[in-house]
C-alpha cells in the first residue's frame, strides 16, 4: 500500500543518517555526549569480550560497561586505587561482574578491545571528548596487545617480546640480554 511505502522510505531515510560505528573517529574539544555515545556503540557491539586497558578509570567505565550484551565478559587493565577497588566491589555485586586486573607499569595509550578488534583510543574513556581526541581500529591481534601488556620489561622501561623469542612459553631464563632481540620497535611497521 501507498501507507507501508512511506513507512519504508521514512526508515530507510532514517537508516542513513543514522550514526555508525566506524573505523575511526575524531572527536573534537567539548564533543563529550558524541565520544561517550560512540564508546557505547563499540560496547553494545561486543560479542564475547570488553577488554579495556587505560590507566585512568573511574566509575563512569563501570556505567559504560554495564551497556555490554549479557554474557559479554569485561576486564579493565589499569592502576590500582583504594577508590576504584571499592567501586568495583560494589558494581560487582549488583551487577554482572567486571574483571580488574592492575597493570604492574604505566601504560601511555589506551587500549579498547571489542571481541578481536582492537581500538587505541586518544583520551581515557572517563575523559573522552573534553579535549580534541581520535579511537582508531588497529591491524593488530588482541592478543598481541594482550601479551604486551603481560610482558612488560622492568629492566629497561620498554616492552620486549619475550614471548616471541621463547615461543610464548616462558621468559628468558639464562644469559645476558643484547638489548635488540625481540624489541618491539620497527617490529609492527
Amino acid at each position: 500500500t501507498f501507507t507501508d511505502q512511506k513507512v519504508e522510505q521514512v526508515l530507510n531515510r532514517m537508516d542513513e543518517f543514522a550514526p555508525i560505528v566506524t573505523p575511526e573517529q575524531l572527536l573534537a574539544s567539548g564533543c563529550v555526549w558524541d565520544a561517550w555515545n560512540y564508546v557505547s556503540q563499540l560496547v553494545r557491539s561486543a560479542k564475547q569480550r570488553i577488554v579495556l586497558i587505560d590507566n585512568y578509570v573511574d566509575e563512569r567505565v563501570l556505567t559504560l560497561l554495564t551497556k555490554r550484551a549479557e554474557g559479554v565478559s569485561a576486564t579493565i587493565h589499569s592502576r590500582y586505587t583504594q577508590q576504584f577497588k571499592l567501586d568495583i566491589e560494589k558494581h560487582n555485586e549488583q551487577y554482572h561482574p567486571i574483571a580488574f586486573v592492575q597493570i604492574p607499569h604505566k601504560s601511555h595509550d589506551r587500549f579498547l578491545i571489542i571481541d578481536d578488534e582492537v581500538f587505541l583510543m586518544g583520551a581515557s574513556v572517563k575523559d573522552m571528548g573534553t579535549s580534541l581526541c581520535a579511537i582508531t581500529k588497529l591491524n593488530l591481534s588482541a592478543e598481541t596487545v594482550l601479551l604486551l601488556v603481560k610482558w612488560f620489561d622492568y629492566k629497561k622501561d620498554r616492552f620486549t617480546l619475550n614471548w616471541l623469542v621463547t615461543e610464548g612459553v616462558e621468559d628468558e631464563e639464562e644469559g645476558e640480554d643484547d638489548g635488540d632481540e625481540g624489541e618491539v620497535d620497527g617490529m609492527m611497521g
